[in-house]
């Protein structure tokens, strides 16, 4: 033993895959930043929004059940997507309208996380403050993040979509992949299906 601390054997994130025109909106912009910004990254992940950053986990069995828990107990409800926007870290991202329902799930993953599996929030996780967003692409260099600014903020093509599917998101070489997504039942396929 060398005294340090053993390190996780996963990197994952627990998020919300958008419906399909958002998808194909997200990933049309993330094709336009990969042109104009060769350099810039993520432009490969799936469009998401995340509820809870990356963590290290030891397993993933026990956050695959919780992920099919939590998707099994809650309702669908719209959520809203607008402009295009920046932070100053070099990212690129279309903003996702607040809710009390995104935020009051946010939380209740937040709390969950702790209690069962023993995740912290971070800082940044554990306020009022923190901001729902779709992220197009990271890394941009303080010209490019400007150049994007001027030129990709646009009206925002407001754009709604039913939550339907979470997923649990595994940090690999390539970047962040889906590794499992869970579906919240109540959609019209489920109502209209014949049994």
């Amino acid at each position: 033993m060398n005294g340090q601390p053993a390190r996780a054997s996963y990197e994952v994130a627990l998020v919300i895959l958008p419906g399909d025109e958002v998808q194909n909106h997200a990933r049309r912009l993330q094709v336009e930043l990969k042109r104009r910004f060769p350099r810039a990254a993520g432009v490969a992940t799936q469009p998401h929004i995340t509820l809870k950053l990356g963590f290290g986990a030891d397993t993933l069995e026990g956050l695959e059940a919780y992920l099919d828990e939590l998707a099994a107990g809650l309702e669908r409800f719209d959520v809203g997507v607008g402009a295009i926007d920046c932070f100053d870290e070099g990212i690129v991202f279309l903003d996702v309208e607040r809710h009390p329902r995104l935020e009051q799930l946010r939380r209740r993953m937040l709390n969950d996380l702790r209690a069962r599996f023993g995740v912290e929030a971070y800082a940044l996780e554990a306020g009022d403050a923190y901001r729902f967003h779709i992220t197009l692409a990271h890394g941009l260099s303080p010209a490019d993040l400007e150049l994007a600014r001027r030129e990709l903020t646009r009206p925002a093509t407001a754009l709604r979509f039913e939550l339907e599917r979470l997923a649990l998101f595994y940090y690999s070489d390539e970047g962040w992949v889906s590794h499992k997504c869970a579906t919240i039942p109540g959609g019209i396929r489920e109502r209209t299906a014949i049994s």
